[in-house]
């Protein structure tokens, strides 16, 4: 199922469009800035824990809180990625993941759900399925599984 997950992130997401080098955050404060000139021409499925966490100068686990709508949609696959295939590493880079997976579940009014929800149909299956991974690989070792707290509460409807 990761294998077959894998490949359909990266074909399936492959084909988002980038945002406009100006659209990446509103640069409204120095962490936003940040965002917006370290994310400027990158691709969001060459994104490594490794390079983020030596190369950015912030808190690389908060740049998708600084992110416009359209590029928090093209990065976020890169967080999905590095949070799956980088686990032992990515530290609160998969907290962040799963806490805006399940938030857009539990909180009908989290900012993120209508972002989230701006992905056609196919996208949001995508991140239903990944999900289910997470929750057989890494979740389920936890005290609560909110990788199937978010599926039962929300995300399930789009497998």
């Amino acid at each position: 199922m990761m294998d077959q997950l894998f490949d359909e992130i990266f074909n399936l997401f492959n084909n988002l469009p980038y945002p406009d080098d100006d659209n990446i955050s509103d640069k409204n404060s120095i962490e936003a800035s940040y965002v917006s000139n370290y994310f400027r021409g990158k691709q969001w499925d060459k994104l490594g824990v490794k390079e983020l966490q030596e190369d950015y100068p912030g808190d690389p686990s908060a740049c998708l809180s600084f992110m416009t709508p359209s590029a928090f949609r093209y990065f976020f696959p890169g967080y999905m990625k590095m949070a799956l295939i980088e686990y032992d590493i990515a530290d609160a880079i998969f907290d962040v993941v799963i806490n805006k997976l399940v938030t857009t579940a539990t909180d009908p009014n989290y900012y993120y759900r209508s972002i989230f929800e701006a992905y056609d149909h196919i996208y949001l299956n995508a991140i239903a399925k990944y999900l289910v991974v997470m929750s057989d690989k890494y979740c389920k070792h936890y005290p609560v599984d909110e990788a199937a707290l978010a599926l039962k509460s929300y995300w399930s409807k789009y497998l």
